[in-house]
């Protein structure tokens, strides 16, 4: 770190869990002056994963100047292992673990699979007035020993921790990798309702028309529900992890609330995020049944799409469509400025999305004979053997064709 930075800002490293509650207030505060909406670096989401989720050691760097906090990277350090030698990784806390049941230890260490990544969107937090707190935090990890492998997964590409990363770690010192990771969908708010009806395509507001006449000729029109409130919205939590079991993907052991570490997770989650008035809770309940939800977490004014599931005996009615409805109607009503999708774009029709951004998946290595190793297992021999075992497939294919 230079020395006029580093005589104005000095970087904390924290590790232990029960510090966590003394960053608390600095950490919401910094959240607030943040310019980015992402709930996924708040302290909520970032304790709460930590408590239950917690792959490695915990490694929270806060920048701080003149006694105030400017920065605060909530990072995980996991320790792995390759041709019989060991190496560290710093990752951002929250890119793991769920969904890796079924990949191999090959896979989980050289394939990208957005499965691996808990959070929808990573980053680190930092105070727009005091910008070179993310310098500060940048080059502390560069003079780091804590590390062999930088692991950052998605990312903005407009991130300024990812520019300064890519920008201080260019040397012959380090080894970079770049690549887009996911794309994540979002739909930005008309000014009302009918204006956004209009913009989508003939054929969907048919399909909009129908759902809610079959809905409401069965079941009423009082039908769709939005909860904020903490105590409603844990009451109603048990039934929506009920029916998310009984989905597609649920049976498929994908869900949210595959697990009963998942279900702690996400009731913990659901209490710090509706104690601050930032869940949101969309039902359609009719036949004293819940039809189908949509669970989702605000940050300033985005709305940030999490997990929704649809009960298997209705999918006729296509209930999806009127939650979504009832989600862009509440926006508007709200003046928020937009659904964030994020990984969740799966399960959103594509002609409702206004538009998607890439994520970025960052890797650095350390240039030494270990980690250089590793770096070219994973991006040169990895998929030379991939290519490899294609050819000699297709080439099984057509000798059995000629047959």
């Amino acid at each position: 770190m230079p020395p006029s930075l580093e005589s104005a800002i000095q970087v904390r490293e924290i590790k232990a869990l029960d510090e966590f509650p003394g960053l608390k207030d600095s950490w919401e505060v910094l959240g607030e002056a943040h310019s980015c909406s992402n709930p996924y670096i708040s302290y909520s989401w970032i304790s709460t994963y930590l408590e239950t989720f917690r792959r490695g050691t915990p490694l929270i760097l806060v920048a701080e100047k003149e006694g105030r906090v400017c920065a605060l990277g909530a990072f995980e350090i996991t320790e792995s292992r390759f041709m019989g030698c060991s190496f560290k990784s710093v990752s951002f806390a929250g890119s793991g673990p769920t969904g890796t049941g079924g990949l191999s230890k090959v896979a989980k260490l050289f394939s990208y699979d957005n499965r691996l990544c808990w959070s929808d969107q990573m980053d680190i937090l930092w105070d727009p007035e005091c910008p070179e707190g993310v310098t500060a935090i940048v080059e502390h990890l560069k003079a780091s020993e804590l590390w062999d492998v930088l692991d950052f997964r998605e990312m903005a590409p407009d991130s300024n921790f990812l520019k300064l990363v890519k920008e201080s770690f260019g040397g012959n010192s380090f080894l970079l990798e770049e690549f887009v990771g996911t794309k994540s969908g979002y739909i930005s708010m008309p000014g009302s309702i009918e204006e956004f009806k209009k913009g989508l395509s003939k054929n969907l507001r048919k399909n909009i028309k129908l759902s809610r006449n079959r809905i409401n000729k069965d079941f009423g029109d009082d039908t769709l529900k939005v909860y904020e409130d903490r105590w409603e919205v844990e009451r109603l939590l048990p039934r929506i992890m009920e029916l998310e079991s009984r989905s597609w993907k649920g049976t498929a052991g994908i869900g949210a609330f595959s697990n009963e570490k998942n279900r702690q997770f996400h009731a913990k989650l659901t209490e710090r995020f509706s104690e601050k008035n930032r869940f949101c809770l969309f039902v359609l309940e009719a036949d004293e049944k819940i039809l189908s939800y949509m669970y989702t977490l605000i940050a300033k004014k985005e709305l940030h799409f999490h997990n929704t599931a649809i009960h298997p005996d209705y999918n006729h009615y296509s209930p999806g469509i009127s939650i979504i409805l009832k989600a862009v109607e509440h926006c508007i009503e709200n003046g928020m400025d937009r659904i964030i999708v994020g990984r969740g774009e799966d399960y959103f029709i594509n002609a409702l999305l206004t538009g998607r951004q890439d994520r970025v998946w960052l890797k650095v290595y350390k240039n030494n004979f270990h980690i250089r190793l590793l770096h070219d297992a994973e991006f040169i021999w990895a998929p030379a053997i991939k290519k490899l075992k294609s050819r000699f497939q297709k080439s099984d294919v057509e000798g059995a064709g000629t047959n």
